[in-house]
Parts: structure tokens; sequence; C-alpha cells
């Protein structure tokens, strides 16, 4: 009866170990054969979470803030009234940032030439060389960090967050967390605020097909 007890014991430790182990080794022999699968299924999930950004009306810009370049030159918002302003916050610890930083690049090529005033702002706390992280990413637009506080239509922390504002100075748009902005919806959308006459704040209402 010891014999057996002792016997049984030993499998029952011996089991603690093995049963791990073998789990581990049956899991680490599928991700080796199902890795792309696996990591194709991640990089789709991804994609997908970058949609057209819809559209909604808002409130009334209010350009009375200031942000530095890169230079340490102060730059004002007023610089902005009467065109087509694309307010985007980002950092660049900020994985969904960094995720859609090339989208947000790809639109400012498409629409540069086009009076619309481009201010991706940033924090910065930590003093990222953010110039490395622009030819890292290849990033032409012009970047600026938060100087002083930001009215009250634009006081946020969170990021990524953008605004779309026309230019009679009408919110057009504001969205928060990551979107697929070089999405040839958003671009003609862009498009038709900086060329359209009058008060095109007024006229959208209707969200962009996803």
């Amino acid at each position: 009866m010891k014999a057996t007890a002792k016997s049984f014991a030993a499998g029952c430790l011996l089991g603690t170990f093995v049963c791990p182990l073998l789990l581990f080794g049956a899991f680490g022999v599928s991700y080796y054969f199902f890795r792309d699968a696996i990591i194709g299924k991640a990089a789709g999930l991804r994609e997908e979470s970058l949609r057209v950004p819809p559209i909604s009306a808002g409130q009334q810009a209010d350009y009375a803030w200031t942000v530095k370049d890169l230079e340490g030159n102060t730059v004002s918002l007023e610089t902005a009234k009467g065109k087509t302003l694309f307010l985007h916050y980002w950092s660049p610890e900020c994985a969904i940032c960094l995720a859609e930083i090339p989208s947000v690049n790809a639109l400012y090529k498409q629409v540069k030439d086009l009076p619309i005033a481009f201010f991706c702002v940033t924090a910065n706390p930590n003093g990222i060389d953010l110039n490395a992280t622009a030819r890292e990413y290849g990033l032409d637009f012009p970047i600026y960090l938060f100087d002083g506080d930001r009215p009250e239509v634009f006081a946020s922390s969170s990021a990524p967050l953008t605004w779309i504002v026309t230019p009679s100075g009408a919110v057009a748009f504001k969205h928060e967390s990551g979107a697929k902005w070089d999405d040839p919806a958003t671009v003609a959308f862009l498009r038709s605020l900086a060329e359209m006459p009058g008060n095109p704040g007024e006229l959208i209402s209707e969200p962009l097909e996803n």
C-alpha cells in the first residue's frame, strides 16, 4: 500500500512539471507553423482599426493661442484664419499615433499646395528627439510643441485627437483615436473645404462613408 501511495504521489508530482512543458511545447510548435497567419491577422486588425473618420458639425474655432516649432519659434494659430485648418494632437510615445502618422503625412503631401494649414502638435514631456522621429517616419509636415494654455474648444490632453476647421472658423470635424487619413474620401473632403467659397461649415453634416 505504501509503495502504491508513493508511486501515486510521484506520478502527480511528475505530472505537475511535465504537463506545463507539454502545453508550452504544443504552443511553440503551433506558433511556428501558423506564425505567418497570426501576424497577418494582427496586421489585418490594425488596418481595420484605421477607418475613414466620420464628419460632424460642431463649434466655432478659437485661434487665440500659440505653439512653438522645433527651432523654438512661436507660431500663432491666427495664421490659419481664412484657411482650412487640420489640427492634430499626437505623441511620439503613443503607439496608435505612430501607427497612423504615415497616413497623416500622406494626406499632407496630397493637399499641401492648397490653402490648408497643418498644425500637428505634441507635448513631448520626455524630450524625445522629434527631428529623429520625423526622419525615421519620413515626415514632411511641420511639427509643433504646445506652448501655454489652449482655448476651451481645443482643450484636451488626449492623443491622437484631430479637428478640421473650415475657412470661416466652423469646427466641421472632431475625431479621437487613429484614422486612415489618406483615404480618398478624406482627401476629397479637405479639398472641398479649401476650394469652396462662402461658409462651407454650414454645409457639412453627413458622415463620410467607411
